[in-house]
Order: structure tokens, then sequence, then C-alpha cells
């Protein structure tokens, strides 16, 4: 199986990050299963595997309760990377700093 990374199309890109990615580091960065989730929302767990794998995508509340419970960004769950400046609040600014080094690469 290959790696999402090794698909960039050159060296140093790293691939966008779509909701089911970013749901399934934010479980894994906050060390919640995917059943404490799904018993937190009250769904069924089978839900929340549809969500990881990229079947379905939960409604706009039901992600901003996922956002909340995680302690993460909803705009960043829902793919927003502008930087934090932009924004008025804190984030990963590491997409704008990518964007910044890869216009720097193009310009040597």
């Amino acid at each position: 199986m290959t790696s999402t990374y090794e698909a960039a199309p050159y060296v140093g890109e790293i691939p966008p990050l779509h909701f089911p990615q970013r749901l399934k580091l934010s479980l894994d960065y906050s060390g919640v299963s995917q059943a404490a989730l799904a018993r937190r929302l009250g769904m069924a767990p089978r839900s929340v595997q549809n969500w990881v794998s990229g079947i379905s995508t939960p409604y706009i509340p039901i992600i901003r309760d996922i956002a909340r419970f995680l302690a993460i960004d909803e705009a960043w769950l829902i793919g927003n990377d502008l930087p934090p400046r932009l924004r008025g609040r804190d984030s990963n600014p590491q997409p704008s700093v990518l964007r910044a080094d890869r216009r720097l690469a193009h310009a040597a």
C-alpha cells in the first residue's frame, strides 16, 4: 500500500488533508477512540467509522461538536488552512509556512 505522502507531485510538497484525515489525526493525537467519540455524540460507532474512512461526512453541527470535544479548531477540521493572523485565532500555521517555503524554492 502506498502512502499518501508518496503520491505527492514533487519532493517537499505535503498533500492536502481532507476531513477524514484530519479527523483521524485529531482522534489519534487526543487519544480518543472512534467508539468514545460516537458515545459522546450519541451516534452509532459505524457513523464515525464512515467519517474516518471518507464514506460520509457529518453535518456542520456535528463537526462543531467533534471540534469542541477534541479541543481542536473547527475551521481546521473542515479544511480551512488560513494563517491565524487572517482568521483572528490560534491554529496550525504550518500550511502558510509551507507555501512561503515553496515560493522561495521556486524563486531560487
